[in-house]
């Protein structure tokens, strides 16, 4: 009997540091950041006023993740990677092939900052990519 319990006190600690450990793993690779309840989001899968779960520590971006970015001023945008345009100039594509992301929104009524305004983004401007939406 007695060795039951020390076998379920042993397998309690053990689920005891494994969910602290979760917890500490979220805690450091990801962080929430909440659109502004005014204005527009700039891809439609995002509404003003939802909260963004953001990896801040993504193993890799690719075409298709949205991601948030540091603006020329320092503010934050929103933006989905995509492929640079066909049309895009030669040193556009060697940027996009050397690892700098293109970025657009999705929205016509919504413009925002993109790489059409900006240009290719290099990593360091990423803050992260967006991981889950809290529409609350």
């Amino acid at each position: 009997m007695r060795s039951w319990k020390r076998w379920l006190a042993r397998l309690r600690l053990l689920l005891y540091a494994l969910i602290l450990g979760l917890v500490g793993l979220f805690v450091w690779r990801f962080d929430s950041v909440r659109l502004p309840k005014e204005g527009c989001s700039p891809l439609w899968a995002f509404a003003p006023g939802d909260w963004l779960v953001v990896d801040v520590r993504p193993s890799s971006i690719t075409v298709g993740d949205a991601i948030l970015f540091r603006g020329p001023r320092g503010e934050l945008l929103l933006a989905r990677v995509v492929e640079p345009p066909r049309s895009a100039p030669p040193p556009i594509w060697e940027a996009y092939a050397r690892g700098e992301l293109w970025v657009e929104g999705e929205r016509e009524d919504c413009p925002g900052a993109d790489s059409r305004t900006l240009g290719v983004l290099g990593l360091e401007q990423v803050v992260g990519r967006i991981a889950l939406v809290m529409p609350w």
